[in-house]
């Protein structure tokens, strides 16, 4: 078992600079799941940048893979789907200004990393940290022993500054990842999860061929790759589609793209033409624009829910779908 962490230990997956084997320069570190990138964690996130642009330092967001409640509890979150995958979480780091995100390993030897060695070994001697900025409810360490108050409390011998913030609010009560999981599963409450995520909700993958029935009623749509994100509860949504022919050029995460456009989706397993299909599938139709569908495929596509209409729901038959879909089509529009 390992006493210690060092930066040979850390996952780098984004940066904006090339990141030493020991770092030259001092840094300001804030530290989280950030399942989201929510109101909360931006405010974490801007402290650090204003203390690193007030006293020149790296800008440090450390997060953990996989998220310590899969770890403890494998089987109690199975059905734990985040909100974020890896790659977009770097993306909204790098978009919110941060240089370094370093991913760290949720293992064994992590898991039993006491909160002395985490600060000692891992942020003070690997990172040079002068500034940790983190949430009043951070636990760390070894059986949690370390804290935000134990961090403050070591901040004066170690030369170290330590800032302890409050969570940010909304309709009163706390944002969390949890809660916007919940609203947007539970609820497929879109509008409030923009509120708390400061931010639209976004699933981002590959544009793939579907069964190309919306076609044969008069309405194609295109259908995004299987996703391991959350996907808001089985319904119809109002929204933007972000599309690129060059698959490095990603959806961005934080905010609307000007060439985003305005588009119905239809999240579910589309009960009136299901052939006992278990897969989730999520579509989109595109409100405006002259198309050629076929030469999408391939394309790297963003789908950003904004709003919810309606459940979705079983009709008799195509003809009555096409009736729904075109009053769908009708709401979407009077929204744009």
């Amino acid at each position: 078992m390992k006493a210690s962490a060092t930066l040979m230990d850390f996952k780098i997956i984004q940066n904006t600079m090339p990141i030493p084997s020991t770092c030259s320069r001092q840094s300001a570190v804030t530290i989280g799941n950030f399942d989201g990138c929510h109101l909360g964690h931006q405010t974490l996130i801007n402290r650090i940048i204003e203390e690193a642009d007030s006293s020149p330092m790296q800008r440090i967001a450390i997060s953990f893979t996989p998220h310590p409640e899969m770890y403890f509890h494998p089987n109690k979150s199975q059905k734990l789907q985040n909100l974020f995958m890896s790659e977009q979480k770097s993306r909204a780091f790098s978009e919110l200004g941060i240089d370094i995100h370093i991913e760290q390993e949720f293992n064994d030897d992590f898991s039993h990393l006491s909160r002395e060695a985490f600060l000692e070994n891992y942020l003070l001697a690997s990172l040079q940290t002068k500034v940790i900025v983190v949430g009043e409810n951070f636990l760390f360490g070894y059986q949690r022993k370390g804290s935000a108050n134990w961090l403050k409390s070591q901040a004066q011998s170690k030369n170290l500054k330590v800032e302890v913030l409050p969570p940010s609010l909304f309709e009163d009560k706390p944002i969390s990842s949890t809660r916007i999981r919940r609203a947007l599963a539970e609820q497929g409450d879109v509008e409030a999860a923009f509120k708390m995520l400061g931010r639209p909700y976004l699933i981002d993958g590959i544009i793939v061929k579907g069964k190309q029935l919306g076609r044969s009623i008069g309405i194609p749509t295109i259908n995004l790759s299987e996703t391991r994100q959350l996907t808001p509860k089985n319904g119809v949504y109002v929204g933007r589609v972000f599309l690129n022919k060059d698959l490095q050029t990603k959806a961005s995460v934080m905010s609307l793209p000007n060439n985003s456009i305005p588009a119905v989706f239809n999240v579910g397993l589309r009960p009136t033409i299901n052939n006992n299909e278990q897969q989730i599938k999520i579509e989109a139709h595109l409100l405006y624009g002259s198309w050629e569908l076929d030469q999408l495929y391939g394309y790297s596509a963003g789908f950003y829910f904004q709003k919810r209409l309606r459940d979705e729901k079983k009709f008799a038959n195509l003809e009555e779908l096409k009736i729904q879909i075109n009053k769908d089509i009708h709401s979407a529009k009077m929204l744009f």
